[in-house]
């Protein structure tokens, strides 16, 4: 599964440094593959493993900001016989990524 994730700080009291700061430790500490892309951080892992990462990275926000849109978009598919515990490898996906259509929400 992969997740694309990202954060817009809002409201007139926001910290001085970019969210992404935060995001990027801790999915970087998370030990999943992702890659950074001028949308968001795409992470690939299990349902489990990305909300996870997305909760830590959602309470860290909260931390410093008063007001955030943060947004995720989620796509999974099946392949029989796929060794990643996705169900997938990152190239099954890799033209999810980059298709401007509509993502699958799971």
């Amino acid at each position: 599964m992969l997740l694309e994730l990202s954060v817009s700080v809002k409201g007139k009291h926001h910290q001085a440094s970019d969210p992404s700061v935060d995001m990027n430790r801790i999915i970087d500490a998370s030990g999943l593959h992702y890659k950074t892309t001028s949308k968001g951080t795409v992470l690939e892992g299990s349902w489990e493993q990305l909300m996870a990462v997305a909760k830590e990275c959602h309470d860290e926000v909260l931390k410093r900001n008063d007001q955030f849109i943060a947004r995720m978009k989620a796509v999974d598919k099946k392949c029989p016989g796929a060794q990643a515990p996705s169900g997938c490898s990152g190239k099954d996906l890799e033209e999810v990524l980059e298709d401007e259509g509509e993502w699958l929400m799971l």
